[in-house]
């Protein structure tokens, strides 16, 4: 790929700027919770989905469709079912966040495990509710942003936002979504040294 990049005049790093301008910056995390008993697992599901009440927002952000492997419910098709395969019972929840960004968490079908994937794509020039400088501004009040972070928040900086975001959101899914401590479960511990490596 390089030395067809290179007949091109560009070399690899130009070539993924290329792309990162063309379909945004993406930003996944992943996880997991343990517990002994199943049970509290469920529980975690149970709660979330308490008679159709699903939570609202994560970490500020606007929860904007549902998908419920437990009921075949999909917010986010015009029919509100969803087209994959589901059954009563399935511990799989998918939360669309800001319309472009995804959360699932999901039980293992192995292990004692409740897993999450957090997926985000940022790019600010899809943003429609505004400018992007406005949506900087509003990255950097909202989720209270440190000096450090602030100074590399800028207008353009894709990435920059995308990683604040998706730690807050990450941050989130434990203290908004699962509340591990209510529910007897334990967070991975490597997330919790990475986050204070970071």
């Amino acid at each position: 790929m390089a030395a067809d990049l290179n007949q091109w005049g560009i070399n690899v790093a130009q070539h993924l700027q290329s792309l990162r301008d063309l379909y945004g910056y993406f930003e996944t995390r992943s996880s997991y919770f343990t517990s002994d008993r199943p049970a509290d697992i469920q529980a975690v599901f149970e709660r979330l989905r308490h008679e159709g009440n699903y939570p609202k927002a994560l970490a500020g952000v606007e929860i904007t469709a549902v998908r419920d492997l437990d009921s075949g419910l999909d917010t986010a098709q015009a029919e509100g079912r969803s087209r994959l395969p589901w059954q009563k019972g399935d511990l799989m929840l998918t939360f669309t966040l800001d319309n472009v960004h995804t959360l699932t968490l999901r039980a293992s079908g192995t292990e004692p495990k409740l897993k999450y994937y957090l997926e985000l794509r940022q790019r600010l020039s899809d943003i429609q509710s505004g400018d992007a400088g406005e949506y900087v501004h509003y990255i950097q009040q909202s989720l209270l942003l440190t000096q450090q972070w602030s100074a590399q928040v800028s207008d353009e900086d894709d990435a920059a936002i995308a990683v604040v975001l998706a730690d807050k959101l990450e941050a989130a899914i434990a203290t908004e979504l699962v509340l591990p401590e209510k529910h007897g479960l334990i967070p991975n511990q490597n997330n919790l040294i990475q986050g204070e490596i970071e």
